[in-house]
């Protein structure tokens, strides 16, 4: 047939080809437009479109808007890399539209591509500058990028240019939040809402600023608003259950995390939340297991991020949950991107409605999303009173970021519960110069300072700690209690006293303060402030037995014997107790009763620096009842002990031995202690004149007198040491005191 074709005649054929091969590229291009917009997220009619825009390029492969427009429907798919390769074809057939540069710079931004994308819309702008939709997904790039002052300029481009209004200022918004303005977050995020009230993610975002203006009231209100158009969102459940946090209202947040968990499923984020509403609605066992099943998820989400080639480090949302029930953060709308319709053979997708996710404080993020699930492990350990394990989860939150310093300060607390004094003030030093001045580090620092006894630094830190805050009262206590272990009894009882004006009226204070004025000598006041402490916590044996010391210097022993009876009732029997009860019957010559306390004492766990005190004690209730076999076998106990007692009472025991040896008529043992006795001193006129006795009975006559002589120069006042020779003759002892005196 075309060989009987003219030429003429064969030309006007392919031209009518053609023209039938354009009009069916155009026809199939434009049912494909059709289809893909109303297919909206219809995965199989988006196929079908794409099934048309194919025919339409194999028919006129040179038609740029083809390949954009296929480019847009592959995107809509999700089918990003597809969509690259077409909207680069449109880009090499036309290299001067701005539309497809912006389109495939949404594109690359979606494949993490971000140079990329800005560079493209860079190049969007460049074609076309007053585009404010091309200024807004520049704005998105740069916000990525972290780069939140140049996202401003374009944001504030964009609502120049009257586009994207709701968007602009919510996007905005995030840059200022990343900025630290959260007033002018706050104001912009208040325009969007104003402008578009029907978004979930405006409100929810209003709300996460306001928290972070400290106002959680105004908070609460936005994520009401923001659950009451997404009743079911797990994660304005979530925030609003952090606001009820922080307004105190813990059941409440916690009857919102139950949801979040119930509608979003095993999400960290909200059981970290919970146990921490949990923790600190004085719940720390529940907390537990949903701060461990947080850090659980973290670390599955944490490996499967690794093992997929996932940076940590950027996310979809923002992080800054610390502590016990830390704020939450959005990131905002992270998946805002849009392009003009310019033509009907333009196709754009938009989402305009972004996530405003709350911070995945759990849901990997790395190194500070784990130290802070440790921290709030820690602190439930710590509730629970168990400092070893509290102190292991603070320490592992700082092998996972050092500069957490919350967790440095409470391993410092737990150092100091477990007695590791030293490494206490070790991490209150670093947190001090971490965090600079703080007053509660300065009081813990002082307090591990003051367990070491090193009283001078515990005072420098107690003074910077009133330096910060003079009107507290507590530091003022704890200065005093190591100006009376220095030696400065008036400054601890100013301290005190500034305590109490400040209302640090606790028991403990006037306990302290009754030390100090019984350090004065002031006994009278020292009672009243014992007798104080005591009616303010009557079930601490330690202010019953501080206040029997103070009546046993008065003399008033009954007194005494009952506040340590009581103490004993309270605590049970110890060693310490019975031995001080003992020597209160002791001085009301109650001996038999002060051997049965101190024999059960010796039954216990004594004090060896107390042991031989002990058996001495004994020794002399058994003298002052003349069973001075008994007396001068605990004596020898007494002086057997080791670790040996001070000189001095070591001397005393051996002298009160003489006096019972020389009852039994043991003449030469006890010469042989009275030796001992006058050995250490020398000016001792009783010894002396006890000793004449022995010598006399022993009828070493010259030795006896000589001793009376000496006796009598020692002590020249003491008419008892005075004798006639003639009238001692039948006398073999006469005792100038009891036992003990």
């Amino acid at each position: 047939m075309a060989s009987t074709m003219t030429k003429k005649e064969q030309i006007q054929l392919a031209k009518k080809e053609k023209k039938q091969k354009l009009q069916k590229a155009m026809e199939c291009f434009k049912q494909g437009q059709e289809i893909v917009r109303a297919a909206g997220t219809n995965k199989k009619e988006l196929e079908e479109g794409v099934e048309f825009f194919n025919v339409a390029i194999s028919l006129r492969p040179n038609n740029p808007r083809y390949y954009f427009a296929r480019a847009n429907a592959y995107r809509s798919l999700g089918e990003h890399q597809r969509s690259f390769f077409d909207y680069s074809a449109a880009i090499r057939l036309d290299d001067g539209h701005a539309m497809y540069y912006c389109n495939r710079g949404v594109c690359l931004r979606k494949l993490g591509c971000l140079q990329e994308a800005l560079q493209d819309f860079c190049k969007a702008l460049e074609l076309d500058a007053t585009n404010g939709t091309f200024a807004f997904n520049r704005g998105l790039v740069l916000f990525e990028m972290d780069e939140y002052e140049a996202a401003i300029a374009d944001f504030t481009a964009t609502l120049d240019a009257g586009k994207q209004v709701f968007r602009a200022h919510f996007n905005r918004a995030n840059c200022y939040r990343k900025l630290g303005r959260i007033d002018d977050a706050v104001a912009d995020l208040k325009k969007a809402v104003e402008v578009d009230q029907r978004p979930a993610s405006g409100h929810n975002n209003l709300g996460l600023a306001l928290c972070e203006a400290g106002k959680y009231k105004a908070a609460l209100d936005a994520f009401n608003a923001a659950v009451e158009r997404a009743p079911e969102n797990p994660t304005y459940l979530n925030n609003r259950g952090l606001a009820f946090y922080h307004l105190g209202k813990l059941e409440e947040a916690i009857v919102d995390l139950d949801a979040a968990l119930s509608y979003g499923g095993a999400d960290a984020t909200a059981y970290f939340h919970r146990g921490n509403a949990q923790l600190a609605a004085g719940r720390p066992a529940e907390a537990l297991v949903d701060l461990q099943t947080a850090a659980a998820l973290t670390r599955k989400a944490t490996a499967v991020a690794r093992a997929g080639g996932v940076d940590e480090r950027k996310g979809d949302s923002d992080d800054d949950a610390s502590g016990s029930g830390g704020k939450k953060e959005g990131d905002g709308d992270d998946d805002s991107e849009t392009s003009d319709e310019s033509g009907d053979d333009e196709h754009t997708s938009a989402r305009e409605e972004g996530d405003g996710k709350a911070g995945e404080a759990g849901a990997g993020g790395g190194g500070i999303v784990a130290a802070r699930q440790q921290h709030s492990i820690g602190l439930a350990y710590q509730a629970l009173k168990d400092p070893s394990r509290a102190l292991i989860h603070f320490l592992e939150a700082l092998n996972e970021d050092a500069s957490h310093v919350p967790s440095r300060y409470h391993a410092g607390l737990m150092y100091h519960k477990l007695g590791q004094y030293p490494d206490a003030v070790r991490s209150m030093t670093a947190v001090l110069a971490a965090a600079g001045e703080e007053r509660r580090v300065r009081e813990a620092r002082g307090l591990a300072y003051q367990a070491m006894d090193e009283h001078t630094r515990a005072l420098e830190d107690f003074t910077a700690a009133i330096d910060i805050d003079p009107d507290r009262g507590e530091p003022y206590y704890c200065r005093a209690v190591s100006q009376l272990a220095l030696g400065d009894p008036s400054a601890s009882v100013d301290d005190l006293n500034e305590a109490l004006a400040r209302r640090w009226q606790r028991a403990e204070v006037f306990d302290t303060r009754a030390t100090a004025n019984l350090s004065l000598h002031k006994f009278e006041d020292a009672v009243r402030d014992y007798t104080e402490a005591v009616r303010m916590s009557p079930k601490n044996p330690e202010y019953l037995c501080h206040r029997s010391k103070c009546f046993q210097l008065l003399g008033h022993s009954e007194e005494a014997e009952e506040d340590l009876s009581t103490a004993i009732a309270i605590r049970g029997p110890t060693a310490r107790l019975l031995y001080l009860r003992a020597i209160a019957r002791y001085e009301q010559d109650k001996f038999e009763l002060a051997v049965g306390d101190l024999k059960e004492a010796l039954d216990l766990d004594v004090d060896p620096d107390e042991l031989a005190n002990v058996h001495y004690h004994i020794g002399l209730c058994y003298a002052n009842s003349d069973d001075h076999e008994a007396a001068v076998a605990a004596f020898d106990e007494a002086l057997s002990v080791e670790p040996r007692p001070p000189e001095a009472e070591h001397v005393m025991h051996v002298h009160e031995r003489a006096k019972s040896l020389q009852m039994l008529r043991r003449y030469e043992e006890a010469i042989d202690d009275f030796n001992a006795v006058i050995t250490h001193n020398p000016r001792n006129a009783h010894a002396y004149f006890r000793r004449a006795f022995c010598y006399k009975a022993l009828r070493r006559f010259e030795g006896a007198a000589e001793d009376f002589e000496t006796a009598k120069r020692l002590d020249p006042d003491n008419p008892h040491l005075v004798v006639n020779y003639t009238q001692i003759h039948d006398i073999e002892v006469i005792v100038l005191c009891a036992a003990g005196e």
